[in-house]
């Protein structure tokens, strides 16, 4: 369930009145509680354009992260399914390369999932170091397999290393959108050209200033021999739902994910088009320095190795999720006693708590949260092992809570050997720690 509340239909940027007949709705969900925008009626002309949008882009950031929040269930058992059937194979099986192709279109899907949170405002960014040139490059690579062959795709990266502070998942769905974009804009013959160059700070747009690229900027460029945009209709193409093209092939909401996530990383986004000629989209973002020798933050040792068997319970409300968990456990030699919602796996977990050494709890499960459900087994048993897995950031009040519980905190979506290394430390006291952050 996305959990969102709509009290206004928008069409076309416009904003129809609810029929004030209709009860008010509340829809409440753990940590989040979004309820009805309005208690006074108001004729529409009253609103000024500032009101309707503001609420126009509430509305679509709570649609935005209920998405966001499915596709991440999605994509665990996604990752989760492709390593249990790679592990299955030997290792010069013919399809363990089709595996990989799988898994690297998921990763894309990660990014899209990432940037429909940060598009919401729900969680920021997960940012490390990146290689911009290798980001271009796998980009390429996948685009050869979605755009048709009348299109010539040209790439070209700067010969130095370009780096900067961002989430490489968002920085490629950038690429991605901005060139299915381009593609739409070609139509059926022409040409399609990513580059990525350095562009010193006396080059830099007005859009962005100096000041905000204090080593100059890493400039994305997108550029297409399609229709052009026309000129009353370029300062809209970042709106959200706007789009030319027809039902059957926009949503509106590519460009808009890409002025988000660029916003996000302290970037800008530029563009240029003529009718007829083409359009050329700049993606500037700060530069950084490469990074330094990668530190060993944590001991990884544990993920590989031999285990004694550990009574694991499972409690996740999403089938696919609880599935992909429960047979990972045991193909590791793991007991594992699963539930679909808080009431159940309390229950369970009351009847076989001598054999349970370690909790897995969704926190956003039905009828019980999962914080809660965690603080009554703790209760029944201190010394369980606790981990919680969540594809929503977490408020101020549940990162106190998950510290207090000594809990360490799992984000969807997440390798299975996360978890599996979690299940071998169990007695390794190696509690209130954060994975996939």
């Amino acid at each position: 369930m996305m959990g969102f509340v709509s009290t206004y239909l928008w069409t076309r940027g416009a904003v129809a009145a609810r029929d004030d007949s209709m009860p008010t709705q509340t829809t409440a969900t753990n940590d989040r509680q979004l309820s009805d925008v309005t208690n006074t009626p108001r004729d529409i002309g009253d609103w000024s354009a500032e009101e309707l949008h503001t609420q126009k882009m509430e509305a679509v950031g709570q649609l935005a992260g209920g998405i966001a929040h499915d596709l991440s269930n999605l994509m665990t058992a996604m990752f989760g399914w492709l390593e249990i059937a790679s592990s299955q194979l030997p290792p010069d099986h013919a399809a363990r390369e089709a595996l990989k192709m799988v898994d690297r279109a998921a990763q894309q899907a990660v990014g899209l999932t990432r940037s429909l949170l940060t598009f919401s405002h729900r969680t920021p960014a997960k940012t490390s170091r990146i290689l911009l040139n290798t980001s271009v490059r796998d980009v390429s690579r996948l685009l050869g397999r979605v755009l048709p062959a009348s299109i010539d795709q040209r790439i070209r990266v700067s010969e130095e290393d370009v780096w900067i502070d961002g989430d490489d998942g968002q920085i490629q769905q950038v690429l991605m959108n901005l060139a299915l974009n381009a593609r739409d804009a070609v139509k059926t013959r022409g040409r399609i050209e990513i580059a990525l160059d350095i562009s010193p700070r006396r080059d830099l747009p007005k859009a962005g200033g100096a000041d905000d690229f204090p080593d100059g900027a890493a400039v994305l460029r997108v550029t297409d021999t399609g229709c052009g945009i026309p000129e009353g209709l370029r300062p809209r193409i970042f709106e959200p739902f706007f789009t030319t093209k027809d039902r059957h092939r926009g949503t509106g909401l590519g460009l808009a994910i890409v002025h988000a996530i660029v916003t996000e990383c302290s970037g800008c986004v530029t563009v240029e088009s003529q009718i007829g000629r083409g359009s050329e989209f700049r993606v500037y973002l700060p530069r950084c320095s490469a990074p330094g020798a990668p530190c060993d933050a944590s001991d990884t040792s544990g993920a590989g190795e031999e285990s004694r068997e550990v009574g694991v319970m499972v409690i996740e409300d999403n089938p696919h999720v609880r599935a992909m968990l429960t047979t990972v456990l045991v193909d590791a030699g793991h007991r594992v006693f699963e539930a679909a919602d808080g009431i159940e796996g309390r229950a369970l977990f009351a009847d076989h708590r001598d054999d349970i050494e370690m909790a897995v709890v969704d926190l956003d499960l039905p009828k019980i949260n999962g914080l809660d459900v965690l603080d009554a087994l703790l209760k029944m048993k201190p010394e369980t092992a606790a981990v919680v897995i969540t594809g929503y950031p977490l408020s101020d009040e549940s990162t106190r809570r998950l510290a207090d519980m000594g809990c360490t905190l799992l984000r969807k979506p997440f390798q299975v050997t996360d978890l599996i290394r979690l299940v071998v430390d169990v007695g390794r006291d190696r509690r209130g720690c954060e994975l996939n952050a």
